[in-house]
Formats: structure tokens, C-alpha cells, sequence
């Protein structure tokens, strides 16, 4: 039964990404923005199989998030605590960027958004001290 939930919480997950990047110009807004704020810490972004696809859609939704919407998650990320950026948004993004290389021996336009929201986290974690 555990399968099954995690495939139904899989594909839920899909359609609101998808939903996300087709209203892509919209997100900046603090309703919009704490939609992407919680997408962002899914734990199935960490999940050998089925990780990958929503990690790159995930990607997609942050890099395309106006400046205003960049600045939100920054202030609000701030008050999580490093634990939870660390497992949940840091080391799925170090591990894709990692095998990603490792494979391909090249930084894609993908991979350069990657790094480009890792160095959103990093902000994050600048301004904590």
C-alpha cells in the first residue's frame, strides 16, 4: 500500500508543479510564493526514483520566480531550521548537481539553474549570521 500513496502523492506533486509553471509569471506573490516555499521541502525531491523529474520541474518553479518571489522564500526560509534546508532542499540539490556532472561532464543551462538556486539557499544561510 505504501507504493500506492507514494505514487498518488507523486503524481499529485507533478500536477502542482505543472500548475506552477503555467502560471509561472503570477508567482511572486506571498500566496503564490509560500505554494512554492512548501513544494520546495516535498521529501519525494529526495527519493531515488521519482526524485529526479520533480526535482528539475522544482528547479524550474524557483529560478522563474520573480525577484520579489526570490526575496520572500529568502526571508522565509531564514526562520527554518538548518536541518530541514539541509535534508530537505540543500542535499537533493547537491546529489542531482553531483550525478548530473558525474555523468555528463558538462554544466548544462539545467545544471547552471540548479547552482542558481543553491545559491538561493546559500543566501539564506548567509544571512542567518
Amino acid at each position: 500500500h505504501d507504493g500506492h500513496y507514494v505514487q498518488a502523492l507523486f503524481n499529485a506533486t507533478r500536477k502542482l508543479h505543472a500548475d506552477l509553471l503555467d502560471h509561472q509569471n503570477a508567482l511572486g506573490n506571498a500566496d503564490s510564493t509560500r505554494v512554492v516555499l512548501v513544494a520546495l521541502q516535498n521529501p519525494l525531491i529526495g527519493h531515488s526514483t521519482l526524485g529526479r523529474s520533480l526535482l528539475q520541474s522544482m528547479v524550474q518553479i524557483v529560478d522563474g520566480t520573480s525577484l520579489a518571489g526570490k526575496r520572500l522564500l529568502v526571508n522565509w526560509m531564514r526562520d527554518y531550521p538548518t536541518e530541514v534546508l539541509i535534508t530537505r532542499v540543500l542535499r537533493p540539490l547537491q546529489q542531482h548537481l553531483t550525478s548530473e556532472l558525474e555523468s555528463t561532464k558538462t554544466i548544462s543551462p539545467d545544471l547552471q539553474a540548479v547552482i542558481r538556486v543553491m545559491a538561493l539557499v546559500d543566501k539564506v544561510n548567509s544571512q542567518r549570521h
